[in-house]
């Protein structure tokens, strides 16, 4: 198991270690003595690499997850607020949110606007043309109406191909915050979500629960080459284990990708040091994956929107 303690330290960050807290910090703070066991201290630290995504404690009243919490901002020198929801409390009111498809969709723009620029509208100028507003405002000193434009037609779509059951247990929260993200559209045409266990094989499902399948090989015909594929999985990094049989339907599988779409990207929500002699390590030697942290998906994005990586650096950042 990868030393989340010893990964942090390199990247500059703070980690936490479950220091005892001693009678007079306890007194003189108003804190309670608290001893974490090794799997929270894990969990701590696995939410502080991912770049302070909430951690969800669930236990009978009294077992101790207000005192972790207190612990882990006494450690770090955080500041410790309180929260107290009913039944009414949504998630969604904490204002915690993780746009993730958001920041493909600036991939996915930067893609169609190469191509939108030679490209004349028609209809009702609805449109904002951005670069067209900031020249007049510096003609003018003032924006008095911005320049509008017909809506642009060569809009693309985004293809979201989420693993489900198994090693991706552990990450539901996120596949939902992906999909409900990309159902808000944007400028993108359309965003298509399948799901799939462990690798596609004939089919792939629109119902996370393995429901309503569909071809794969229909699936590829209709999402056309400038579609961009998002594909989300752990790869079997989460339980650290290694599956030939994985490996060499994903590659055929990533084979059939290719005579379909140029771009695709895989995001592995689990930290790349934790790919390594797993299934998801060997994958990564044909797939452009990356871990869920803003310095992967940055990487993600500049794939999708065509620019080249070089596989030696890719090998570098899983510590091959």
């Amino acid at each position: 198991m990868v030393d989340l303690a010893s990964v942090l330290t390199a990247n500059g960050k703070q980690y936490y270690a479950g220091k005892p807290i001693s009678p007079q910090e306890c007194q003189k703070y108003g804190l309670s003595p608290y001893l974490p066991s090794s799997e929270l201290i894990k969990a701590v630290n696995l939410a502080i690499f991912l770049e302070k995504r909430p951690l969800l404690l669930k236990g009978e009243p009294g077992c101790g997850k207000t005192t972790l919490a207190q612990a882990v901002a006494y450690e770090l020198g955080l500041p410790y607020e309180t929260w107290y929801i009913k039944s009414t409390t949504r998630a969604r009111d904490g204002l915690y949110t993780y746009d993730a498809v958001g920041r493909l969709h600036d991939a996915q723009l930067a893609r169609m606007n190469e191509a939108s620029n030679s490209k004349v509208g028609q209809g009702v100028a609805t449109e904002l043309d951005i670069e067209a507003t900031v020249a007049k405002i510096g003609r003018e000193g003032i924006l008095l109406q911005p320049v509008l434009i017909p809506p642009r037609s060569n809009r693309t779509d985004l293809v979201l191909l989420i693993d489900q059951e198994g090693s991706m247990v552990p990450f539901p929260d996120l596949s939902r915050q992906l999909v409900e993200t990309a159902e808000q559209g944007g400028r993108l045409r359309t965003t298509n979500v399948f799901y799939f266990h462990d690798y596609p094989n004939e089919y792939l499902y629109r119902h996370p629960a393995m429901l309503d399948a569909k071809a794969v090989s229909e699936v590829l015909e209709e999402i056309g080459e400038r579609a961009a594929v998002l594909i989300v999985s752990d790869g079997g990094a989460a339980r650290g284990n290694f599956d030939q049989e994985r490996v060499d339907n994903t590659k055929v599988w990533i084979e059939q990708l290719q005579q379909s779409v140029r771009y695709y990207a895989w995001l592995n929500p689990m930290p790349s040091e934790c790919w390594r002699q797993t299934t998801a390590g060997e994958i990564a030697r044909f797939v452009p994956m990356f871990e869920m942290s803003p310095q992967g998906m940055n990487a993600a994005i500049s794939v999708l929107r065509g620019r080249y990586i070089v596989v030696k650096e890719l090998n570098e950042s899983l510590c091959f």
